[in-house]
């Protein structure tokens, strides 16, 4: 009885794996007497067709996740080199305009107004077309003392706003002491224009700040006076 129910046993287990594994065929291991090796089928590898399953989607995607860090350091280090073309660039331009500038007051010392002038036209020109704000007020500034020396009143008027234009933009404020001397000059030259309210009004203004400037370091070298003496009576 217990070999019955072994025989059957196996025939339905092998019947079942014929069943399952049907579609493909794979050859056993020997049997024992060496007879001719059987025949089962087995299931087929799960490949996806070609162009429709998601075999090439994570390789896409790998290759899309590693490219990007070098497309970005790409970029930067592309930005970086402009950046340090542009920089260089600038360094170039501003040494090009200390050179004119330093001409340009040499040509003053040896009473060549004319020529002075022509180099003082090319550093404006250049510190404009490298958005110089410091070159272009610098040159503004030996441009109106040139004309005021060279009695171009006019001009030199026109030169010193502008001047000043820039310095008060910048940042700088009206008590500063290169706004009072410009002040000064341009109440000077209204005066030589018989322009009398502006040269007053000019005068007025420096004098008053001047005024207010020696009040206030007067009352601040009190306090360091009475700091001071504080400090000594204590030690």
């Amino acid at each position: 009885m217990y070999r019955l129910l072994t025989r059957s046993l196996g025939r339905g287990l092998l019947r079942a794996a014929g069943r399952r594994y049907r579609g493909c065929s794979a050859r056993l291991l020997p049997g024992l007497a060496g007879g001719p090796r059987p025949e089962v089928q087995v299931p087929p590898s799960r490949v996806a067709p070609h162009g429709r399953g998601p075999g090439l989607l994570p390789l896409l995607a790998a290759l899309a996740w590693f490219s990007r860090p070098a497309a970005a350091e790409e970029e930067e280090e592309q930005q970086g080199a402009d950046g340090a073309a542009a920089e260089d660039e600038a360094d170039k331009a501003e040494a090009e305009i200390i050179r004119l500038l330093k001409r340009a007051k040499l040509s003053i010392m040896k009473d060549e107004p004319e020529e002075a002038e022509l180099i003082l036209h090319d550093a404006l020109r250049l510190a404009y077309q490298t958005d110089n704000k410091k070159a272009i007020t610098y040159t503004y500034d030996l441009m109106a003392n040139l004309a005021f020396i060279r009695g171009q009143l006019e001009n030199a008027e026109q030169l010193f706003k502008a001047t000043m234009s820039y310095l008060l933009g910048g940042g700088m404020k009206q008590e500063d002491n290169a706004i009072i001397e410009i002040s000064l000059k341009l109440a000077s030259i209204y005066a030589a224009q018989n322009r009398q309210e502006f040269a007053i009004a000019g005068y007025e203004f420096c004098i008053s700040t001047l005024e207010e400037k020696i009040e206030r370091e007067k009352e601040l070298a009190e306090d360091i006076m009475s700091v001071f003496v504080f400090l000594i009576k204590e030690g």
